[in-house]
């Protein structure tokens, strides 16, 4: 799912492959990047719930 340009096969009942883009491996770069991650929650019937962790920012002088 973070890959760039990864295309699978449709869900039964739908038609057309599936294609995530690059999308997803842009935001998982950017948030590791500051330190962070990121993956999923949950999937299911209703959409997928995506888990991102950051580290706090301390206020400086």
């Amino acid at each position: 799912m973070f890959d760039r340009f990864v295309k699978t096969r449709s869900p039964e009942g739908t038609t057309g492959p599936r294609s995530f883009g690059i999308g997803l491996s842009l935001v998982r770069e950017i948030i590791t990047a500051a330190g962070g991650s990121v993956g999923v929650e949950r999937s299911g019937p209703r959409g997928t719930v995506m888990k991102i962790t950051l580290p706090l920012a301390l206020a400086q002088p």
